[in-house]
């Protein structure tokens, strides 16, 4: 299993960061502000890894069809439904 030691300063251009998300080839990649930053929130509507999750920046569903999962906290009960790029997705509290 491939663990994550890097942490990469994205610049502000968009193509430049679909790049260098793109150099690192992620399995899975989590959006901790998805809806409070711009670029993030447009860099979701992108397929950057097999996997993309939205935690809590804004706790409800982004609309994003690329977002597969919803990570919570626990504030929701386990095993809730969620929606999560306009379907229906189990929460993972």
């Amino acid at each position: 299993m491939r663990q994550s030691v890097r942490v990469v300063a994205l610049p502000a251009e968009m193509t430049e960061c679909r790049r260098a998300i793109a150099a690192e080839a992620p399995d899975i990649l989590v959006y901790p502000e998805l809806g409070m930053d711009p670029v993030a929130y447009f860099l979701a509507h992108s397929r950057l890894a097999p996997v993309q999750a939205a935690w809590w920046g804004h706790p409800d569903s982004s609309g994003v069809a690329n977002i597969d999962y919803f990570v919570t906290i626990g504030a929701e009960l386990a095993g809730a439904e969620v929606r999560v790029g306009g379907r229906r997705s189990r929460s993972m509290a």
